[in-house]
């Protein structure tokens, strides 16, 4: 730390240190035990914390304790899931399912490598972290794929933890793309935000061997998530 720079940047470069040397991924500490560990006011350490918070690094509400969510290689493969982030954060990873079946989308199709009136098993899901809503997402599968999926209780399970069991499929390539949008009224009443709220729009195509297995889409509440992903 710079002995010249204010006592809160002193703080603040410490505890990057801290975090990006995995010292917190059992529970990143309060601002009162942290004020405490540094010997600060409050008021110190809340402005060594604000930039963390800010950048996405923490996410914290109201009278709670910071959560730092990260996460190391997946045990589904290089593709991080949110399942897996939200479970190593200390929270119990639900979905409320929207739909669950099999139909045509020619888009979704198009993006797996498919006809256009081929058949497609469908997932729409809220992401609750513990009782927050935290993202929503729409998961596509080739049929073949898909249809022994349509009997999974996916409000307690993982896609690909289903999928590497019932098909033997893992993810092992592919892209994400990652953009910043607002909440439409759509989204808003689903994650509970306000329209305007500051949202990530992605878009991930996954393939196994080479082959397009999986389109998702969906959008994460930046307010209450933040994924850091070793690989």
């Amino acid at each position: 730390m710079a002995a010249n720079a204010p006592r809160w940047k002193q703080i603040h470069d410490d505890l990057r240190a801290r975090i990006a040397a995995g010292e917190f991924r059992a529970g990143f500490p309060g601002e009162l035990q942290l004020a405490a560990e540094y010997q600060v006011s409050r008021g110190t350490m809340r402005q060594a914390l604000r930039p963390l918070r800010e950048s996405g690094v923490l996410t914290a509400n109201r009278g709670k304790r910071p959560h730092l969510l990260t996460t190391s290689p997946s045990a589904y493969g290089a593709i991080y899931s949110l399942f897996e982030v939200i479970s190593r954060s200390g929270l119990e990873p639900l979905s409320d399912i929207l739909a669950q079946e099999i139909i045509t989308d020619a888009q979704a199709a198009d993006r797996l490598a498919l006809p256009a009136d081929a058949e497609l098993f469908h997932l729409a899901r809220i992401r609750r972290a513990g009782d927050t809503p935290v993202a929503v997402d729409h998961v596509w599968l080739p049929a073949a794929l898909g249809e022994p999926l349509m009997s999974a209780d996916f409000t307690r399970e993982a896609v690909y933890h289903v999928l590497a069991e019932t098909a033997n499929v893992r993810i092992d390539g592919g892209f994400e793309d990652v953009s910043a949008v607002l909440a439409g009224p759509d989204e808003a009443h689903l994650l509970g935000c306000a329209t305007g709220e500051a949202l990530l729009r992605f878009e991930r195509l996954g393939t196994s061997g080479g082959q397009p297995v999986e389109f998702r889409t969906g959008v994460l509440l930046g307010t209450e998530l933040s994924i850091t992903h070793r690989f």
